[in-house]
């Protein structure tokens, strides 16, 4: 149980690039290649299958903002731009410190995502997830969403 003066940092995922990740990690012979071609996700995967990961996404973070703590939410795709602006700042207002030092200077531009093997740097930030879902998933992903619970962070296509 979290102390009645914790503070939380909530790292939060597009619901559309959360379910492509989910299927992508599970699949891994079907997950999109470090800069390749993209692969659709299988379209043999049932439509309750899809609604219920979706559903897990809505109760995950749906449990993390009741808490009842001061929350700081933080986009997972503005890592890309200047992580230490989007982690460094958030939690220094959360505290309610002033930032100073090295911790607020903008990080090496070591990009981890094709270094390791991952994907590309805009992948996120240009929503290219998108890319591997048909018009049928997105549609279900859009129809299950809890969209108010992300209001002001995220909305539906």
């Amino acid at each position: 149980m979290l102390r009645h003066n914790a503070a939380l940092m909530i790292n939060i995922k597009d619901p559309y690039a959360w379910i492509v990740s989910q299927f992508a990690w599970q699949y891994k012979k079907r997950r999109r290649e470090t800069l390749g071609t993209p692969q659709k996700l299988p379209v043999t995967f049932k439509s309750n299958v899809l609604r219920r990961k979706v559903r897990e996404y809505n109760g995950a973070y749906r449990n993390w903002m009741r808490l009842g703590v001061d929350t700081c939410i933080i986009r997972y795709e503005s890592l890309f731009d200047d992580l230490g602006a989007a982690l460094y700042e958030p939690m220094a207002k959360l505290l309610g410190v002033q930032p100073t030092g090295p911790m607020c200077e903008k990080l090496p531009d070591y990009d981890v995502w094709t270094d390791v093997g991952g994907v590309d740097k805009v992948y996120y930030p240009e929503r290219h997830y998108f890319d591997l879902l048909t018009p049928t998933q997105i549609r279900q992903i859009t129809d299950t969403v809890a969209w108010p619970l992300f209001e002001g962070i995220y909305e539906p296509v």
